[in-house]
């Protein structure tokens, strides 16, 4: 029989200390990382407005009759949108956490509208813009309408 003495490794005591240490390393890592994916998802939202808005003004100054696009596809086939972005939008589907809508209205002056509403609640932010090219935001749901729910909302500039 061997000397239990002479043995080499970790006591039961040592792997828990070390596996207490991971879980609290982790316990204020994940809070962080999620805050991260939030701040990034809103940001590409604000981005995707944007160009959204540079795509249709573009498609008002370059296509004939010139309007604004009557659907996402539409900007899609001129080459002013990615189309995967068109699809969501016109399918008012979900992208970077976002429930996307849009709507025109050919009345005189013509007018549209694009709204990004929380997909899954996680995200405090519904964003709005219109021909006006004002990206806002507003930190409460949004009104059955698509918009936000409250007319003080922050602009983005």
């Amino acid at each position: 029989m061997k000397n239990m003495k002479n043995q080499k490794g970790f006591s039961l005591i040592e792997l828990l200390v070390v596996v207490i240490i991971i879980g609290i390393i982790g316990a204020i890592a994940i809070p962080s990382l999620l805050s991260s994916r939030r701040a990034a998802n809103e940001a590409a939202t604000v981005a995707s407005m944007r160009n959204f808005h540079t795509a249709n003004t573009t498609y008002l100054t370059t296509q004939a009759p010139n309007s604004f696009a009557a659907t996402a596809a539409a900007m899609s086939a001129a080459k002013l949108i990615d189309s995967s972005f068109s699809a969501a939008i016109d399918a008012s589907s979900v992208r970077s956490g976002y429930t996307w809508t849009y709507t025109w209205a050919a009345a005189t002056p013509q007018t549209y509208t694009l709204t990004a509403l929380s997909a899954n609640g996680s995200f405090q932010k519904s964003y709005f813009t219109n021909e006006e090219g004002v990206i806002r935001f507003e930190n409460a749901a949004a009104n059955a309408n698509g918009t936000p729910a409250t007319v003080a909302s922050a602009a983005i500039q």
